[in-house]
């Protein structure tokens, strides 16, 4: 038997968390939907959001009834948003697909294949950022040009993202749900524990695709988002996560040039000095939104 012909016999459970993008969903549902691995099914977990949204859930239910099934979440978070996904899966394999990504055809088969022939138990997949035609905005430039390191958050930081991110039902047995009390940074928390148990974190060759943020202030929204999950993360695993105190001025230094040069390398992006200056510089001003985020947790506590 074939590795792939392996795979195939491995029933995988695709789990979206969607919240307030109707057309992201049914972008990412059109293309799970039509994924050339054998048998799967798609879990899409409802948050409370709008109408529009769960009715593109509802529009494919009503096409592939025995493919996509939809969780209907209470309360808002993701972490919560994906535990319920979880709950209501089949697989043996669960994949976790961000509600606004593209997929290959073969990206599943492609994934499934290079988690087992890694013998893991998690995987993370590269997140590529895709402009659209005429996409030449300096935020969507800024987006592509940093994108998402999966492999440096693996290498580093000892997670990856859930944009695309492979888990085995025995790895979840063994370590748990994600935090539910986490409005963000659940990703990075969960991954921690996963390496913290002694798996290895895989990280596969196989791409998704996701569209840029195309405004400053989805941008600040992003940065605010991930210095409240930091400061959560902070409070909840003090032992865990030594962040620098708000109260240091490490908390507000310029970032390192070298790091960020080292990012745009390893996205291959080729850039003039102007344009690096401004990555920088608005590299430097979302730090600042990040420290803004934890601030905003930190009074609310």
């Amino acid at each position: 038997m074939t590795g792939c012909e392996e795979c195939s016999n491995q029933f995988v459970s695709i789990v979206i968390p969607a919240y307030s993008d109707p057309e992201g969903l049914r972008t990412t549902l059109k293309s799970a939907i039509d994924q050339s691995y054998n048998d799967f099914e798609i879990i899409v977990a409802i948050t409370p959001t709008s109408g529009e949204t769960l009715e593109v859930a509802e529009e494919f239910k009503t096409k592939y009834p025995d493919i996509v099934h939809i969780v209907k979440v209470v309360e808002t978070g993701r972490a919560k948003a994906r535990n319920e996904g979880i709950a209501e899966t089949r697989g043996d394999i669960i994949a976790f697909v961000d509600a606004d990504i593209w997929l290959e055809p073969n990206w599943l088969k492609c994934a499934v294949t290079d988690l087992r022939k890694n013998d893991a138990e998690y995987l993370a997949c590269q997140v590529k950022i895709s402009l659209d035609e005429g996409g030449e905005r300096f935020v969507e430039r800024y987006d592509q040009a940093l994108s998402i390191p999966v492999q440096h958050y693996v290498e580093d930081y000892n997670f990856a993202p859930t944009a695309a991110l492979l888990l085995t039902r025995e790895l979840i047995r063994e370590v748990d749900h994600f935090d539910p009390e986490l409005t963000s940074g659940e990703d990075r928390e969960l991954g921690n524990r996963v390496y913290n148990k002694g798996y290895d974190l895989a990280v596969s060759d196989c791409e998704v695709y996701h569209p840029p943020r195309t405004t400053i202030w989805e941008q600040i929204q992003k940065a605010i988002r991930i210095g409240i999950g930091m400061e959560q993360l902070r409070n909840r695993y003090p032992d865990r996560y030594s962040f620098p105190s708000l109260f240091s001025p490490l908390s507000y230094a310029p970032p390192s040039p070298k790091r960020l040069k080292s990012r745009l390398t390893s996205n291959s992006y080729t850039t003039s000095l102007i344009e690096s200056i401004g990555f920088y510089l608005f590299n430097y001003t979302l730090k600042l939104f990040q420290q803004f985020g934890r601030w905003k947790q930190f009074l609310s506590n």
